[in-house]
């Protein structure tokens, strides 16, 4: 007895059988009688030597049976901490569970500490980033190793742990970055076992803007009387100018931030025009057009200017839709603002991409003094004309841009950019796998906890945006009052899948939560509700009950998840007799029984002013179950198929 608790004691009659000493082991192990506990785990492994989920004892009865994780458990209680490594490392060989790799981390930490063997931090090397990097991209993937000879326990990316659960010696990484304008801090903080800590910071600077190119010479509108004129300007870029061409000469090539540039060009009689072209040390390109008219004849002097600008960003080359300097005019007097003019966009459009380029030019004789988009300033260098170029982000639905410019004698303008964002279908969250979380199954000698685990479960898969969240709340309950059932009685899987295929889920998640005074051990699994069968299984382990540890090991038993069914994207190599060949396979981390959306991309969208290709919208064309899956393409089976569609080769696949 402690604390009133009887120990050592079993449900059932004790038959000597491996299942009744595992079972009085754990029960002495409750009550720190670990000396007993030790003898019947050694007796269960001794008949039975494998741990394992679900171990037949007799007839259709199956228990969780770990005694090796639960021996080295005790052995680390009991200050045995090489034999529990042992005992741990040998329930990992057979099967992973959270509650080893715990521990196992615990008595790493007591051999480390004792022998003094841990004496220099942590490595971080192979990062992909290193400080200074330029990059035009809204998003970077960060990746490296982290090393450490006595384990590397933890790693945070600017605050943000990730997810790890067993310390090893070196551990590859990557976490996804967005990126904002202009200068981005990363902190790279990685510990060992015994806490040393190792901390990389780098800088990246984002440039996504080809450069700025101010035109201030020549002024007015009309035509020029000299055959020679020297076109004058400013060029600006925040990685540096690498180089400006105009009509193939090159002006100027330098690896500064701001310049100045003068060119003198002959011009005929009549109608001139003139390209110029300057790019910036990243390779992002500007690029425009100056049409200039020399009459000899002409009372004033005079010039138009009809530019356009290009942007060459990641092989793709967007074009506008041109503009002109407006009249000269004097400053004391100058009430007119400036002239704004953005490149094949106008007011209003749907798109179909994530990210837009604001492209265009600002035009004042009095000059552009500030620059703004969604008051975000753009830089500013002196100049009557000048071209700007931006790259923006979109959400899903409607996005508004308030370009303003003032000009020099502070007269505003503002112009307003609406894009609707649209996300094909086949991409939106609600087009992938249905899954309903069910409530859970209870154990242990407190329920503290175990309450909160469904509702932070499904919070982690919303966020986490990878699977299509269906039999929430209000359809739950009225599912079970159809079937005339409780929510105990969805202990039984096959009543879980009864009601997972009334509230349409292709997928149900359940599972356990064992909870003591002193840890919360949870245990999912991932059913197909069609088939029955187990897709994934995972737990999560943790001796920490703040709601902070609880929040945390709930993301990582989504991430566990989301790491089993990857979203996918490939294409179609053939189809034939109900079988659909795509190009992806396990390097991918396609598995068996997984479903595939088969697609095709419907007619591009372009704007009928502009003619500015916006994207296109993707057609459905039937489902799919992967049946076989080899190293770098898959076949899967079609559920179902219109008479009137045809597979093709080149078709889209995404996994559902």
């Amino acid at each position: 007895m402690k604390e009133g608790k009887e120990c050592g004691i079993t449900k059932g009659l004790f038959r000597e059988r491996w299942w009744n000493f595992y079972e009085r082991g754990c029960s002495f192990a409750s009550g720190e009688f670990f000396d007993e506990a030790i003898a019947d785990f050694k007796e269960a492994v001794r008949q039975r030597t494998t741990d394992s989920y679900r171990a037949r004892t007799y007839g259709m009865h199956f228990i969780d049976y770990f005694p090796h994780r639960e021996l080295g458990i005790v052995f680390y209680h009991t200050g045995h901490y090489q034999s529990a490594i042992e005992e741990l490392s040998s329930s990992l060989s057979q099967v992973e569970t959270a509650k080893a790799k715990y521990f196992l981390n615990k008595a790493r930490r007591k051999v480390v500490e004792q022998t003094w063997s841990d004496t220099l931090p942590p490595l971080i090397t192979n990062l992909s980033l290193s400080d200074g990097h330029v990059t035009h991209l809204l998003e970077v993937e960060l990746t490296g190793i982290a090393e450490d000879d006595t384990f590397v326990s933890s790693i945070a990316v600017n605050g943000k742990p990730l997810f790890i659960e067993l310390a090893q010696e070196k551990i590859p990484f990557a976490h996804k970055l967005s990126l904002s304008r202009g200068e981005n801090s990363i902190r790279i903080e990685v510990k060992d076992l015994t806490d040393k800590v190792t901390v990389r910071e780098i800088k990246v600077l984002v440039d996504r803007e080809g450069p700025l190119v101010a035109i201030n010479e020549p002024q007015g509108q009309g035509a020029v009387h000299s055959e020679r004129v020297t076109i004058k300007g400013l060029i600006w870029d925040e990685s540096g100018v690498a180089s400006l061409m105009l009509n193939g000469e090159n002006v100027s090539l330098s690896g500064k931030r701001e310049l100045s540039f003068g060119h003198e060009v002959v011009l005929a009689h009549g109608s001139n025009s003139f390209t110029f072209e300057a790019r910036d040390v990243v390779g992002n390109l500007t690029r425009g057009e100056l049409h200039l008219v020399c009459d000899p004849d002409a009372d004033s002097p005079g010039a138009s200017l009809l530019s356009s600008t290009m942007l060459a960003l990641d092989e793709g080359v967007f074009t506008d839709l041109g503009g002109s300097l407006l009249p000269a005019k004097s400053k004391m007097q100058d009430r007119i603002p400036p002239l704004i003019r953005i490149k094949e966009l106008t007011d209003f459009q749907k798109v179909y991409y994530d990210a837009i380029f604001i492209e265009g030019s600002a035009t004042d004789q009095s000059g552009i003094s500030e620059l703004t988009i969604n008051t975000i300033p753009l830089r500013v260098i002196h100049g009557q004309q000048l071209f700007f170029n931006h790259l923006a982000q979109l959400q899903e639905g409607v996005n508004h841009f308030d370009i303003r410019a003032v000009d020099g004698c502070g007269n505003p303008t503002l112009k307003t950019v609406t894009v609707v964002r649209e996300i094909p279908r086949v991409k939106q969250v609600g087009s992938r796998l249905a899954v309903a979380v069910l409530p859970f199954e209870h154990k242990g000698e407190c329920a503290m906890l175990g309450p909160l685990v469904y509702e932070g479960l499904v919070d982690a898969l919303v966020n986490q945006a990878r699977f299509n969240l269906v039999g929430r709340e209000r359809d739950l309950e009225t599912a079970l009052r159809e079937l005339k059932m409780s929510h105990t009685a969805l202990v039984d899987e096959g009543k879980a899948l009864q009601l997972g295929r009334i509230i349409a889920a292709e997928g149900i998640i359940t599972g356990t939560v064992a909870e003591t005074s002193t840890s919360i051990e949870i245990y999912a699994r991932f059913v197909d509700s069609e088939t029955a069968t187990v897709l994934a299984a995972h737990d999560v382990f943790e001796q920490d009950k703040s709601l902070s540890a609880l929040h945390f090991i709930l993301k990582g038993l989504a991430l566990k998840f989301e790491q089993c069914f990857p979203l996918l994207e490939g294409c179609v190599i053939k189809s034939e007799g109900g079988k659909v060949y795509i190009d992806r396979g396990s390097m991918n981390g396609l598995k068996k029984e997984m479903k595939v959306i088969v697609f095709r991309e419907g007619a591009p969208l372009t704007h009928p002013l502009t003619g500015k290709p916006l994207g296109c919208d993707m057609v459905e064309l039937t489902e799919a179950r992967i049946e076989k899956v080899l190293e770098d393409y898959s076949i899967g089976k079609v559920l179902e198929r219109s008479v009137k569609v045809e597979i093709k080769v080149r078709d889209g696949v995404i996994t559902k």
